[in-house]
């Protein structure tokens, strides 16, 4: 579930991902809010994916449907970043907005977006998630810290 606002929560993780059994392939992982009523799920992550062109790793922030329908970005921005590096991701909502970050040492973060606390959903749920099309994937959580 999600915390009560004010809320910050933290948490360093390493990708573990197979070898892409066809392409195209996407390995991607990261944050999730949830709203549980509609499904509908708010990520930000990195991913990267041998369907765009050019193929490579991105950062991004995404609103979606459900688990299987994509809505719109917020961000997608071309990082140097790899799926195998460990990263850290930070999000946080203090009543009025919400934001989502990730860097890679846990002090200095990158912001992917902030945006109104209530839009495309109002989240009940918040977590971790990984996702591989055409490729094995796992994710190692290292630390998760709520604040």
């Amino acid at each position: 579930s999600t915390p009560s606002t004010p809320y910050t929560i933290t948490f360093k993780c390493k990708s573990v991902t197979g070898l892409a059994t066809t392409t195209p392939a996407t390995a991607q992982f990261g944050t999730v809010w949830r709203e549980s009523s509609t499904g509908r799920l708010v990520v930000s992550s990195i991913y990267n994916s041998t369907a765009n062109s050019p193929a490579g790793t991105r950062a991004t922030s995404a609103k979606w449907n459900d688990a299987e329908s994509f809505n719109a970005n917020y961000n997608d921005l071309w990082t140097w970043l790899t799926c195998a590096d460990t990263l850290w991701f930070k999000v946080s909502d203090d009543g009025s907005t919400r934001r989502a970050s990730y860097g890679t040492d846990g002090v200095n973060f990158m912001e992917l977006h902030a945006t109104s606390s209530t839009d495309f959903l109002t989240p009940n749920q918040v977590g971790f998630f990984v996702r591989g099309d055409n490729v094995a994937m796992g994710l190692q959580v290292l630390s998760w810290k709520v604040e």
